[in-house]
């Protein structure tokens, strides 16, 4: 059985896409994978680069631009290509037996490049980590239903209307995804519920499969003795959905309500960006500096005494799944399928959404009950999560098709 993996990226700094993950699942079990992605960042023979033409790119870069992005909402979620490159007629994608999606929503691809991988008629999955699959371009709903119905007066756009960009792609969708025969993976159950409601999807086989972990990198090992207790931040410093804000704001009340505890704590950020001066936040802030590969990721984490991503909106996290694998215990907030990965005070803690103190609260009960819910947290990833589990529910899937 051929497989062939589309998608942007294989790694991206020290993050492995989730279709890596999934590619490399299959590898080691034996079957034969191929990836085709835009961006290599890998010595791994069975990824291959998508060659572009500058030219045409440049051409619907701007086409794209014209017509989309003076609607968009600067720092919003959204994905806005129509015109996108034609890799239907690419020799791995010509010989596969499973043409299995990934995220195509970035550029150069466009809806145009789905369109023309569905006309060839063969046998497709498609997984999903967040909503712009059957949106008009957003990747995180919100509020909004418009996707069970039709896609228009988008919120996250500048000029919402009856005609706007949201209900020119979700028309554009609509024309050969209605009717398209595929079955699409949802990396959550709250997200497969999202998906079985959605007008343009809701006709397909749907199920759900969680993102792998390679529990052989990332697990449990010998923590650092003493008192000192690093508090890992996984979001983003720069970008509103990382809950930065959010997360210097509980421990400040973190350090208020727990001065003792509090005095043993250091925050290292996964980021070799510029801290930005906190002038109320006491404890030592560190920067994990420039991670290059999984390895040095899985260093960081097993250093690590708990870890806190407070997201704004999200599906699934690879890198969450990862702490949990080496024994984190983990806090967020209550978003979009996050109870499917953390049970509330068991391998961690799911604080109230944008509520600071219960954060705070969160931050305390995982650094007083970090061995109890670090060893919760592993059984759960070895039982739901690890690669070999993964990997077999993807090889049924295929088979199933």
């Amino acid at each position: 059985m051929k497989i062939v993996h589309i998608t942007q990226y294989d790694v991206k700094g020290f993050i492995e896409s989730a279709a890596y993950k999934i590619h490399k699942s299959l590898i080691k079990a034996g079957f034969e994978s191929r990836m085709l992605v835009i961006e290599k960042n890998t010595t791994d023979q069975n990824v291959t680069k998508i060659k572009t033409n500058a030219i045409i790119n440049s051409i619907q870069k701007n086409l794209n631009n014209r017509l989309c992005k003076p609607e968009i909402i600067p720092d919003s979620s959204f994905s806005f290509g129509i015109f996108g490159i034609d890799i239907s007629g690419h020799s791995l994608v010509r010989n596969a037996d499973i043409i299995h999606l990934h995220q195509m929503s970035e550029k150069p691809f466009g809806v145009e490049s789905i369109q023309k991988i569905i006309r060839l008629k063969k046998k497709i999955v498609w997984t999903l980590q967040d909503s712009c699959a059957f949106t008009g371009g957003c990747h995180y709903t919100g509020a909004c239903e418009n996707f069970k119905i039709e896609c228009k007066n988008c919120p996250q756009l500048d000029f919402p209307g009856e005609n706007d960009i949201s209900f020119k792609i979700f028309t554009k969708k609509a024309g050969f995804l209605q009717n398209a025969h595929m079955c699409v993976i949802c990396s959550s159950d709250a997200l497969r519920n999202q998906t079985q409601e959605s007008a343009l999807l809701k006709k397909q086989i749907i199920t759900t499969i969680q993102n792998p972990v390679d529990t052989s990198i990332f697990r449990q090992s010998v923590r650092m003795q003493g008192k000192k207790k690093y508090i890992l931040y996984g979001g983003e410093i720069h970008h509103t959905n990382g809950g930065w804000n959010d997360f210097l704001s509980s421990i400040t009340l973190f350090e208020q309500s727990q001065p003792e505890l509090s005095s043993f704590c250091e925050i290292i950020i996964l980021s070799d960006q510029e801290i930005p001066s906190v002038p109320d936040v006491k404890m030592k802030i560190n920067s994990a500096g420039i991670v290059s590969n999984t390895n040095q990721l899985a260093g960081i984490l097993t250093m690590c005494s708990i870890f806190v991503l407070p997201l704004l909106e999200e599906n699934t996290n690879t890198i969450l799944l990862e702490a949990l694998s080496c024994g984190l215990p983990s806090v967020t907030f209550f978003v979009n399928g996050i109870n499917e990965v953390i049970i509330h005070k068991e391998n961690g803690y799911v604080a109230q959404f944008k509520n600071n103190t219960d954060l705070a609260a969160g931050i305390e009960w995982c650094l007083n009950n970090r061995e109890t819910a670090g060893k919760n947290a592993i059984e759960r990833m070895n039982k739901i999560n690890k690669d070999e589990i993964v990997s077999s529910l993807y090889i049924e899937t295929y088979k199933g098709i």
